[in-house]
């Protein structure tokens, strides 16, 4: 059985997931910088977690034309992604939180924060054969972990309103942040 063909399903869910995204955010109305920041945080890791679960079920595929066949690179540079990702939106999440907007979905941010780090640090520890080492199974384990990352930025993303009240300090910095990224 090819082990990539599981790995096309998910870059077929990613995509669509993008194109509802566009669409919902089309029907929302507006432009990027007129939504409240909640929403643009939203919008970006909807974004950011949907082309990284289609990058990621795509690249296995490009480096077999190339011959490559170990793992550990691709778990590595997953994991790395994965990590800083989190950071990150944990990161803007925070400053939006103490700038006085505050998440309705906080128990949807603690699930995925501690989801992403956890995962991050267990499969850092299989480049170093924690888990039996680098594998096929590993890896796709990882990709769906970024699907249901994505999954979950969708979920978020669908709660929020798209004009909220006006933007503070910290909200207009993390605003500025957020597209770039």
């Amino acid at each position: 059985m090819d082990h990539f063909v599981e790995l096309d399903t998910v870059a077929v869910v990613s995509i669509t997931l993008l194109a509802l995204t566009s669409i919902l955010a089309a029907l929302r109305g507006g432009n990027l910088y007129e939504w409240a920041p909640r929403f643009r945080l939203g919008f970006w890791m909807l974004v950011q977690y949907s082309l990284g679960a289609l990058g990621f079920s795509l690249l296995p595929s490009l480096a077999r034309d190339f011959g490559v066949t170990s793992w550990s690179w691709a778990i590595a540079l997953l994991s790395l992604f994965q990590f800083t990702s989190a950071v990150h939106f944990l990161r803007l999440h925070m400053l939006l939180g103490h700038s006085g907007n505050i998440s309705r979905s906080r128990l949807l941010w603690v699930i995925g924060s501690v989801t992403m780090f956890l995962t991050s640090a267990v499969f850092a520890w299989s480049l170093f054969g924690g888990l039996g080492g680098a594998s096929y199974y590993l890896y796709h384990f990882w990709v769906a972990v970024c699907l249901l990352a994505s999954l979950g930025a969708f979920v978020g993303f669908l709660r929020l309103e798209p004009h909220g009240h006006e933007q503070s300090g910290a909200d207009a910095a993390a605003s500025q942040e957020t597209p770039n990224k």
